[in-house]
């Protein structure tokens, strides 16, 4: 297996071979400013990338269960987090750009008695064992949750951002800034906040 390393990250994950929670394609490449913050088990596969994809942004995987798998070719730019505590699945042949944001769950419940000791069990949580622990006091049931599914040859623009439980269509493009709340159907076009569909692609623009 071959991974190409960018500058300063080879040390890391050099370190992390032996660790059951990451498995990197041949050919695949780990630019300097990716990172990966696993708040849960690393006795499980959470990250899965196949081969000759590009890696540029942060992965969280906020919980002890969840997985981001990401497909062949595929290059995710730097700026973009991907964070996760259901699951994430990344075709190939993606172009996701830099600033995009995608997050399959709501991060806090809409009840405010169910959020009320959020900040409260981070502290306690960070005090007490770090980001690992915090994550183990939050209350997940209370937190909306739904995966996330980017099919292969889909176009992420910069700065969108892609919520809980949507599909990406085969092939779609997503303009840039825009926020997806709903599927977007193959080989279309989704532009706006929130997004709409703007047109289909042409047979020769497939």
């Amino acid at each position: 297996m071959k991974i190409i390393f960018l500058r300063g990250i080879k040390g890391i994950f050099n370190a992390r071979k032996k660790r059951r929670d990451i498995q990197i394609g041949s050919g695949s490449t780990l630019a300097e400013s990716f990172s990966l913050d696993n708040r849960g088990s690393s006795e499980m596969l959470r990250l899965i990338v196949g081969a000759e994809s590009y890696l540029g942004g942060k992965i969280f995987l906020e919980r002890e269960s969840g997985q981001v798998v990401i497909g062949d070719r595929t290059y995710v730019g730097a700026g973009t987090n991907i964070i996760c505590a259901n699951n994430v699945q990344i075709g190939s042949d993606v172009l996701i750009s830099w600033g995009v944001t995608i997050v399959d769950h709501d991060s806090h419940s809409l009840n405010w008695q169910d959020r009320a000791d959020d900040l409260k069990k981070w502290q306690a949580g960070l005090q007490a064992g770090g980001l690992l622990r915090a994550a183990q006091l939050k209350n997940w049931d209370v937190v909306p949750s739904a995966p996330i599914v980017i099919e292969d040859k889909a176009w992420i623009g910069f700065n969108a951002i892609l919520l809980k439980g949507i599909r990406i269509g085969e092939g779609a493009v997503i303009a840039a800034g825009a926020v997806i709340t709903k599927d977007v159907p193959p080989f279309m076009v989704a532009a706006g906040n929130p997004a709409r569909m703007v047109r289909e692609l042409r047979q020769d623009e497939r």
